[in-house]
């Protein structure tokens, strides 16, 4: 039995080495003996390396009986169709444009015409499609349909012919978006979620928005792209990577991932107009208070303190922009935060958001009596007039009320004390 124990791991040990193999021979192939290829040749034969390792996969699993070898070939073969698509889209770009000059030369591509792109093109499609249809039944096949849509979706985005970086964040976002969308609402994992084959299925998605990260590293970059890319790098992380790794690490993922977000919104904001920035705290910090409130609704835990951050982070760029820049909108503005601050410890039932938010409408409405000294040196007697009816209304409605009043000051007082 232990024999058998031992021989059965041995055949597990060389299934995994054989898999190492083949990739680093993926990986190799593109840097070694490609001087004696063209740009068309280096494409075609790495093409038909795919086919070849994807044709071993449906020999293990057909004839010879293997599923774990047809699964781990079949993986490899779609594991490298982004690279494939990421070639090809080299091939478009050279048409259009020259290649940035600190490119490697082995990842210079220069196709002859349009007509050779799409012979390539129609090519691409019509074998890499099968190959990826196989994998992803192979490793999921309750859901080989829409992954593998999703996919080669997916994959088209890395033949866009631009590399400007405005363009390629712009691509980052619309790509994570889309994948996220799927993932929510189409995919539909359940149960699969959590087996290898879907965690490996779920991690493929991600390998086309890998390499268009990568491949922009060539290319000159903005404030503004590297902002784009690391939120969209957050939000994927944040979103798809809890669901694939142990539960003890979800919550520190997430964490880390909410300050990649919020460290990319910084980041491209540098890069807005001057009339932008002149904003300051509203630009800067508002905008992370909603990403914080945002997270707090998908987060998997510590659902309060990202709600706290959101409500500490927002009343600070209201209150340092009135501050800063005292106007009557920058008051407006701080009382409405305030009271949204104050309406959403109420929704949580949180003592330390709602008082923050109390604190906030204080200050903004305090700005409002600033404003009232200020009208009364200008006009004193319609100060005194305005003054004198608004004092009138609040006695003669307090007096009326004054037993409801005090109930609810009361209620208020006992609820706080039950809130968390």
């Amino acid at each position: 039995m232990n024999r058998w124990l031992e021989i059965q791991k041995l055949g597990e040990a060389l299934r995994w080495l054989g898999a190492i193999i083949l990739f680093a021979a993926a990986v190799t192939f593109m840097f070694e003996g490609w001087q004696t290829f063209s740009s068309g040749g280096r494409y075609l034969v790495f093409l038909a390396y795919l086919a070849f390792v994807a044709g071993l996969g449906v020999f293990l699993g057909w004839r010879a009986k293997e599923e774990k070898g047809a699964r781990t070939a079949l993986g490899i073969a779609v594991a490298c169709v982004p690279v494939q698509f990421s070639q090809l889209g080299a091939l478009v770009h050279s048409l259009v444009a020259q290649p940035a000059k600190d490119l490697p030369s082995l990842m210079v591509y220069q196709a002859t015409s349009w007509m050779q792109v799409l012979v390539f093109g129609v090519a691409t499609v019509a074998i890499l499609t099968p190959i990826a249809i196989m994998g992803f039944s192979a490793l999921i096949r309750a859901k080989a349909g829409p992954i593998t849509l999703t996919y080669l979706l997916s994959c088209l985005v890395l033949l866009v012919p631009s590399r400007d970086a405005l363009t390629t964040g712009m691509l980052l976002v619309a790509l994570t978006i889309f994948l996220l969308w799927m993932d929510a609402t189409h995919l539909g994992w359940g149960a699969h979620a959590t087996t290898p084959e879907g965690i490996m299925a779920r991690l493929f998605l991600v390998i086309p928005l890998g390499i268009l990260v990568v491949r922009s590293l060539f290319y000159p970059a903005e404030a503004l792209f590297a902002g784009a890319t690391l939120i969209a790098m957050g939000v994927a992380s944040f979103e798809i990577l809890p669901r694939v790794v142990r539960e003890q690490l979800v919550h520190a993922i997430q964490g880390w991932s909410t300050l990649a977000i919020a460290a990319g919104w910084l980041v491209a904001v540098h890069d807005l107009a001057p009339q932008v920035r002149a904003q300051g705290a509203l630009v800067t910090l508002l905008p992370i208070a909603g990403i914080l409130l945002l997270c707090s609704l998908r987060a998997a835990g510590h659902r309060r303190v990202y709600r706290q951050a959101a409500a500490w982070v927002g009343l600070a760029a209201v209150t340092i922009n009135l501050v800063l820049s005292p106007s009557v909108v920058a008051s407006f503005l701080c009382v409405a935060v305030s009271a949204l601050t104050v309406a959403l410890g109420y929704a949580f039932q949180e003592r330390a958001i709602f008082l923050a938010g109390g604190a906030g409408l204080i200050f903004g409405l305090g700005y409002h009596l600033r404003l009232a000294i200020t009208l009364y040196h200008a006009s004193p007697w319609a100060f005194l007039a305005v003054t004198g009816v608004v004092m009138l209304a609040v006695s003669s409605y307090v007096e009326k009320h004054s037993t409801m009043l005090l109930a609810r000051m009361v209620h208020l007082r006992e609820t706080l004390r039950a809130w968390s």
